[in-house]
């Protein structure tokens, strides 16, 4: 929201996030620190929210200082996103936004007038708007009333990027009522494939189905996108939807071309495409796999040489069910990176991803070493060179795709109980719930053996000592608590010692 809501009007939603959520009747002094302000500036900043409440004529919440402490009510009816979009409706850079998408832009000197603003402070914040707008090659066309103008693909990512970073669960700006975009969504899903081995991002296609359908009724239509045209051309459920969806398209706007029609078929297909993730290897998933198989297109490439360089760093290679899935999910990325020129939406909040680096050490490695060597090849640098944008996606993919232990180097355990094999077996049971470990038990000891795990030293034979840990026989949570220290510092040794 920084690019729609001014310093004051964000600490504002920040504080009543933090006396809902974190902090209920907490002291002036404490809630300050939190939002980096004086004790003074919290108590006007209590004020004005308490008069903006009061205004916006909502009644589900009070805020008020009694002494010391800051004290807020919360009825269960209460809403952020309806105090939020009260003050995006007060935004200058969200209303002319907003204006342009919906075609009843004024000129500039009008929005001076709305917003009793000098015109040295319009301009500035005109320029705001360009600002955002340069981050997806548009520009803003300021010759009578205001409109936005470029390549419509990038137009529509541009409103999608805008609609889900100030979406608002109070509010629904389209004209298509939510039965209608869904329906008209879910054309190209099918009810063949079973819902837990996919992941669909329903509500960014609701929104995004919704923009489509938005723009084609205004007669602003996609532009042919030649590498898409091909796309369903193996996809059952494209082939039996895409007449009824051209018939929609032409109902909607009378005047779209057959050509235009079709168009806006294979971008609706796509958009679906890169909005559904695969879990597991389903047959169902054949024909996208014949598609990119084809390798056509860079994108299609892209997975392929992608897959190839991971390869390099695994300690085993990818194929059968794990290969395909990760071809299909990464195929969804750089798809989506070709469809939309690579480039990153500014309203994206960047994945805090670092603690997957406590489970893999050595993914962080591994993964730059292979996007290094991916975009190596002159051929993706052009697309595919933002690392913020692919980064973490990269990275969720391959935990869903791949069982990513499994291609992680082995710890050989040699565990022995002086109890019973009984509890042997028990207690290897609980260790393979160590997911972050590839865990390999074995019977004997060798040179090979990382860890030698033990109730006592009196075993038969000669003990490795810096091989060995030493635990009751049912383990304590300080014998558990030396056991995760020991692993992860041989998963590291090993990791790093092959990635080099």
């Amino acid at each position: 929201m920084k690019y729609f809501l001014d310093k004051l009007q964000t600490r504002k939603i920040n504080l009543i996030k933090l006396v809902k959520n974190n902090y209920p009747n907490s002291t002036i002094s404490r809630i300050s620190k939190e939002l980096n302000c004086s004790s003074q500036t919290l108590i006007t900043t209590i004020d004005s929210l308490a008069e903006d409440i009061e205004s916006f004529e909502i009644t589900t919440v009070k805020i008020y200082v009694v002494g010391k402490f800051v004290k807020a009510e919360f009825n269960a009816n209460f809403s952020l996103d309806s105090l939020t979009h009260e003050y995006l409706k007060k935004s200058f850079e969200y209303r002319v936004i907003l204006d342009c998408y919906f075609n009843r832009t004024k000129s500039t000197s009008e929005y001076a007038r709305d917003f009793f603003l000098s015109q040295a402070s319009t301009y500035r914040k005109i320029n705001d708007v360009k600002e955002v707008l340069a981050n997806f090659n548009l520009e803003l066309q300021q010759s009578g009333n205001l409109q936005i103008i470029g390549k419509e693909k990038l137009i529509r990512y541009f409103y999608y990027s805008f609609f889900w970073e100030t979406r608002s669960s109070a509010n629904w700006p389209f004209e298509f009522d939510k039965d209608l975009v869904n329906e008209i969504h879910y054309s190209f899903i099918s009810n063949k494939f079973l819902e837990e081995n996919r992941l669909i991002n329903d509500n960014k296609l609701e929104l995004w189905y919704a923009i489509i359908l938005t723009r084609i009724a205004a007669g602003n239509y996609i532009e042919t996108i030649s590498e898409i045209q091909q796309l369903g051309m193996t996809a059952s459920i494209y082939q039996e939807n895409k007449e009824k969806m051209q018939d929609f398209f032409k109902e909607l706007s009378p005047e779209i071309s057959l050509k235009k029609c079709q168009a806006e078929v294979d971008f609706c297909f796509s958009i679906t495409l890169v909005n559904m993730h695969y879990l597991t290897y389903d047959p169902q998933m054949d024909g996208l796999l014949e598609s990119i198989a084809k390798k056509d297109q860079i994108y299609k490439t892209a997975s392929y040489q992608f897959t190839e360089d991971l390869d390099n760093y695994l300690s085993k290679s990818l194929e059968g069910g794990p290969l395909f899935v990760l071809l299909a999910n990464l195929f969804s990325v750089h798809l989506y990176c070709f469809l939309f020129d690579g480039n990153l939406s500014p309203f994206v909040d960047q994945l805090e991803i670092q603690s997957f680096d406590r489970i893999y050490p050595s993914f962080y490695k591994m993964l730059s070493k292979t996007y290094v060597e991916f975009i190596s090849h002159k051929e993706f640098a052009e697309i595919y060179h933002n690392k913020e944008l692919l980064f973490q996606s990269y990275m969720l993919i391959l935990f869903i795709s791949v069982d990513v232990q499994n291609y992680t180097e082995p710890i050989y355990v040699y565990l022995y109980s002086s109890h019973s094999r009984l509890l042997e077996f028990l207690l290897k049971k609980e260790l393979k719930k160590m997911g972050q470990y590839y865990l390999i038990f074995v019977n004997e000891v060798t040179e090979n053996t990382d860890l030698i795990l033990a109730d006592t030293f009196n075993i038969p034979f000669n003990l490795i000592q810096e091989r060995t840990l030493i635990w009751d026989s049912v383990p304590s949570d300080s014998d558990w608590a030396n056991l995760r220290s020991k692993l992860s510092e041989i998963k590291k040794k090993k990791e790093f010692s092959r990635l080099g």
